[in-house]
């Protein structure tokens, strides 16, 4: 009988040992299999190396090309895509102009966490090359960080390139990735770009550079996405005749000009960035042609939020300018411009500035509460479309038309509640304005001064000191407007020639004067009174007949 319990207490026992028998062999074959995953990852990473010399590789040099230099144990690798040449975790300390240089290589390469302690003119250099990986080095001190020159194929991440002359020199080059570097608090510029193309610069932080945070000179079809660029001396981005490359939500605050485009620099697009507290202007655009800037934030800058001058075909679409010391939007000197549903308001001057500004369309802006006027042309602006605007609460006009800015459409705009006019033209002649809203503004609907030739049609300007005013300005058509509640329908002074023809208006009512208390109270006290007195004599009229 124990015999047989003792036999039914192993079986027992083996029962429950096997479970516990496979999973320590799971784990010791998870453990194996992430031990051989760690070292694949790691396996080409050599241990730290001190080098008081440069690291030069020279692909088309046998003493010097990447399979000799592996001999020597200077880095890691075969040189293909699985398996590239690696440079890792070095320390160089050298009075060399390069710390690491490579030239005329095809292999597939990475340069991962070395420190360039010291190099007297290059941290990394690599001419000629292709196919590289270069991520987490350290480049203190350096007069260039990195120097490119005609490489492709190259991705930087993570790598630290401060305190140089220049950040980052990149010379004929193409089809380069750099993400999330430090370029920061070098003499001269960040990033100093010239003649690169289809390139992407994304994540990056560069602040606080004694020039410009990049500086880009002919380069096109290139993407600079999600950098912080701030506290540089000159500019945040700067383009000098670079076509087709997209700025696209940077922020670049606390620049001399956060965002410049320069020297005929074509067909870019400028979006959603935002570039604040400038020293002169958010975004600046000048002599550049056929460029978007479409949802951009420019905010407290102490010039103008959004400046563009001498800039043709151009698209300012969707902005927002707040609380600059200038205008919000200040355009000059263009033809074929689109402006529109820009929010500009609380600047110090207009809210939206054209100057100088032909055959353009300025269509669905919002102006309001800017010290100047919510939107002004000036200047000889001519030929222009100017419908769907708001502009209220603005301390002077609404609309300010002025100094020969002649034979515009302006119409289906609203102008309300302005602390001068809705709308103000002087010296602005044959204009054609039409359905516009003009109410409760502080002086004048619709005011012209020395102004001729203007067709003022089918508006409402209600609640105004006039409807419209004409000074000294002739042969104006005033014609099927609605002038409601205000102190003078129309009124002139110095001004001939003018037609006044099927306006509705009206002049203000006073309000009723309310009743005394005491004399309301008699005329009740008198109206019961007769009430009552009728009702008697009614009463004894009925019962005399009945008699």
């Amino acid at each position: 009988m124990k015999s047989k319990n003792r036999q039914f207490v192993l079986l027992i026992v083996i029962f429950l040992a096997i479970p516990i028998v496979s999973i320590n062999l799971s784990i010791s074959n998870l453990s194996s299999v992430q031990d051989l995953e760690h070292k694949n990852v790691f396996e080409s990473l050599k241990s730290s190396t001190l080098y008081t010399n440069s690291i030069i590789i020279n692909d088309v040099n046998p003493l010097l090309d990447w399979a000799n230099r592996s001999a020597e144990g200077i880095c890691t690798g075969s040189g293909t895509s699985g398996d590239p040449y690696v440079i890792s975790n070095d320390i160089i300390d050298t009075s060399d102009n390069y710390g690491i240089f490579i030239q005329n290589s095809r292999k597939h390469f990475k340069i991962i966490n070395c420190d360039i302690v010291s190099a007297n003119v290059y941290g990394i250099a690599l001419y000629n090359t292709t196919n590289g990986i270069i991520e987490d080095n350290q480049m203190p001190s350096a007069t260039y960080g990195f120097d490119l020159f005609q490489c492709n194929n190259t991705t930087f991440r993570n790598n630290n390139c401060s305190d140089s002359s220049i950040g980052v020199l990149i010379n004929n080059a193409y089809d380069l990735s750099f993400k999330s570097n430090d370029v920061n608090d070098n003499t001269f510029d960040g990033f100093n770009l010239d003649n690169v193309f289809d390139s992407i610069f994304e994540d990056n932080t560069v602040n606080g550079n004694g020039q410009d945070g990049f500086d880009v000179y002919t380069c096109d079809s290139n993407i600079f996405r999600d950098n912080v660029i701030q506290d540089n001396t000159l500019n945040g981005i700067i383009l000098g005749a670079s076509d087709y490359n997209r700025l696209e939500s940077n922020t670049a605050t606390l620049n001399n000009f956060g965002i410049f485009l320069d020297s005929s620099s074509l067909f870019n697009v400028v979006s959603e960035n935002t570039a604040n507290h400038n020293d002169i202007d958010g975004i600046h655009g000048e002599g550049c042609d056929y460029n978007e800037f479409i949802n951009n934030v420019c905010n407290s800058n102490d010039g103008d939020g959004i400046y563009i001058v001498g800039c043709d075909h151009t698209l300012v679409s969707g902005n927002t300018a707040f609380n600059n010391s200038l205008a919000g939007i200040n355009l000059i000197s263009e033809v074929n411009m689109t402006i529109l549903n820009n929010n500009a308001y609380n600047n110090k001057e207009s809210g939206l500035r054209l100057n100088n500004v032909d055959n353009s369309v300025v269509e669905g802006n919002n102006a309001h509460d800017n010290n100047w006027d919510g939107i002004r042309a000036q200047n000889g602006c001519r030929y222009n479309i100017i419908n769907d605007n708001t502009a209220r609460y603005n301390n002077l006009s609404g609309f300010y038309l002025l100094s020969n800015t002649d034979n515009n459409l302006f119409y289906e705009n609203t102008a309300s509640y302005n602390n001068e006019h809705g709308t103000y033209l002087e010296s602005a002649d044959d204009n054609f304005i039409t359905s516009n809203i003009a109410n409760s503004n502080a002086m004048n609907g619709i005011h012209l001064l020395d102004s001729d030739g203007n067709s003022i049609m089918s508006n409402t300007a209600n609640n105004n000191n006039n409807g419209t005013f004409l000074d000294t300005s002739n042969n104006n058509i005033i014609y099927n407007n609605v002038f409601l509640g205000n102190g003078d329908c129309y009124n002139e002074t110095g001004s001939t020639g003018n037609l006044f023809e099927n306006n509705i208006c009206t002049s203000a009512e006073l309000p009723a004067t309310p009743l005394d208390p005491f004399i309301l109270g008699l005329i009740i006290g008198l109206v019961i009174g007769f009430g009552a007195l009728a009702a008697v004599v009614i009463f004894s009229l009925v019962r005399g007949r009945k008699k």
